[in-house]
């Protein structure tokens, strides 16, 4: 995890046998855009102890990420409950959206 100016950003790769990747698609797998979803969670999760995550607001998928493809959640906090999110690799923009949090 790295962190500069209150931006926060975590890599991450998922493998081609990942379960994830059955069925999604025979030949072409992609990564699911719920499993994305759970990589942004997981960061939010580190990144504000004390906090989880009450609603997902303007989530937009963009582009596809495929398996083995090196991508990165990045955050950055606008408010204490306010989290803007957005998921890249090799520069391309794969998703973004708000995520709204509450204290545990």
């Amino acid at each position: 995890m790295t962190e500069s100016d209150s931006a926060i950003s975590v890599e991450f790769t998922i493998g081609e046998a990942h379960p994830c990747t059955s069925g999604h698609f025979p030949g072409m797998p992609i990564v699911p855009g719920a499993f994305l979803l759970t990589k942004v969670e997981d960061a939010i999760i580190n990144a504000f102890p004390g906090k989880t995550i009450s609603s997902l607001k303007k989530v937009k998928f963009l582009n596809i990420l495929r398996p083995e493809e090196l991508a990165s959640v990045s955050l950055q906090a606008k408010t204490e409950n306010l989290v803007i999110f957005s998921i890249e690799s090799q520069g391309t923009q794969i998703a973004s959206g708000r995520a709204v949090l509450a204290s545990l």
